[in-house]
């Protein structure tokens, strides 16, 4: 299989390539509002490094969210758009899934500022997602497991469960789980 993996969503843009059981990988440093400038040549430099086109490419994955609003926009959209271009399936993975891939029980966490966290609960097959702020999550007794940054290895397994499902989608969409700070003056 020749994948793609595109994480836009946190300060550092992520860009995974596979390429049968080989892994090309790019994690920048700290510069989200550069993630638009900066995904095409990573993704073109990776390929070459990979020695494959885009149109050997089986499958294309964006991290969907929670994370920067732009950054899911720019991630779905880059993906979704080369995808339609060569014909690959779509994964869609959200950034709080990977912390929990080898966890049968846990809450994985986003910290979103202000005292504010995104949250997975992963119980008996089950995922749910919310918003918390701290008093809530100090109240929480479950494992807690915070995203601390981009795990190539965690990301790939989670990716690769989801391709071994079928669980692609036709069109990978933002994931938010709460309104941003936009919409809530709407």
């Amino acid at each position: 299989m020749n994948a793609l993996i595109v994480d836009c969503t946190s300060p550092k843009l992520s860009v995974l390539v596979l390429k049968n059981e080989i892994l090309f990988s790019h994690v920048g440093t700290d510069s989200p509002k550069r993630h638009a400038s900066q995904v095409l040549p990573v993704i073109d430099d990776l390929l070459t490094k990979a020695n494959i086109q885009t149109s050997d490419l089986n499958v294309i994955c964006a991290i969907s969210g929670p994370g920067s609003f732009t950054g899911i926009r720019i991630g779905a959209a880059t993906c979704n758009a080369l995808a339609f271009a060569v014909g690959a399936k779509r994964v869609s993975l959200t950034s709080l899934e990977p912390i929990l891939v080898d966890k049968d029980y846990g809450l994985a966490l986003l910290s979103c500022n202000n005292n504010s966290y995104y949250a997975l609960l992963k119980k008996e097959n089950s995922l749910e997602y919310f918003a918390m702020d701290l008093n809530e999550l100090e109240k929480r007794d479950e494992p807690k497991y915070y995203v601390t940054g981009f795990d190539i290895e965690k990301t790939i397994i989670a990716f690769e469960k989801k391709c071994l499902k079928n669980d692609y989608v036709d069109l990978i969409t933002p994931f938010y789980i709460k309104k941003s700070s936009a919409e809530k003056h709407d």
